[in-house]
C-alpha cells in the first residue's frame, strides 16, 4: 500500500484476512486472533474507504474492549474506529 500498488496491497489484505478468519473461528477465546482478525478488517477500511470494514473491526473491538481482552495500547481504537465507521458514538456520545 505504501508502495502505491493497492491492487496488489488489497490481494495481500484479502489473503490475511482470509487465515485470520480461519484462525478466528478455529479459536473464538483467542483475544490474539480476534485482534489480528479486527488488524485485517481495519487495513482493507484504510486501504478502501468502505464503511463495513471499520464496522467489523469495530465489532471486534468494542466486544475485546466489553470482555477485558483489548490490550491498554489498543484502547484507542475503538473511538478511532467509531469514527471512521461512521456510527455517530465517538467518545460515548450520539451527536444532536
Amino acid at each position: 500500500m505504501a508502495a502505491g500498488d493497492l491492487k496488489s496491497a488489497r490481494e495481500r489484505f484479502e489473503q490475511s484476512l482470509e487465515i485470520d478468519q480461519r484462525l478466528a473461528k478455529a479459536n473464538p477465546s483467542s483475544a490474539a486472533a480476534q485482534r489480528d482478525l479486527m488488524v485485517s478488517y481495519a487495513k482493507l477500511g484504510q486501504l478502501t474507504g468502505e464503511k463495513d470494514w471499520w464496522r467489523k473491526a469495530l465489532e471486534i473491538a468494542e466486544r475485546l474492549n466489553r470482555d477485558g481482552h483489548l490490550p491498554p495500547r489498543d484502547a484507542w481504537m475503538v473511538d478511532d474506529f467509531r469514527h471512521k465507521a461512521g456510527s455517530g458514538k465517538e467518545g460515548g456520545q450520539t451527536p444532536q
